[in-house]
């Protein structure tokens, strides 16, 4: 194993979209347009089509952007539950 597993899968010109994702998730929330439960679909959305414009493969495209949209909403979480008191 690598030290740089996320880098196995994700490409480089793939990873910015991680926290553009990540963005657009926060945007949503604070905004209050979208309903918290639609907002990972609606990232997965985007990640599709903004990877598969960086990639110009529709099938490669959808593995990327499933791979950034999963990576951002785990950082999401795990900012969730960092920041928990107990």
């Amino acid at each position: 194993m690598t030290e740089y597993m996320l880098l196995d899968y994700i490409t480089e010109n793939c990873m910015i979209i991680i926290p553009v994702l990540y963005a657009v998730g926060l945007l949503f929330k604070r905004t209050g347009i979208i309903k918290d439960k639609y907002i990972p679909l609606i990232l997965l959305l985007f990640g599709f089509i903004i990877c598969a414009v960086i990639t110009r493969s529709l099938l490669n495209g959808i593995t990327q952007g499933i791979l950034c949209a999963g990576a951002s909403v785990f950082c999401n979480q795990v900012f969730k539950q960092l920041g928990k008191r107990e």
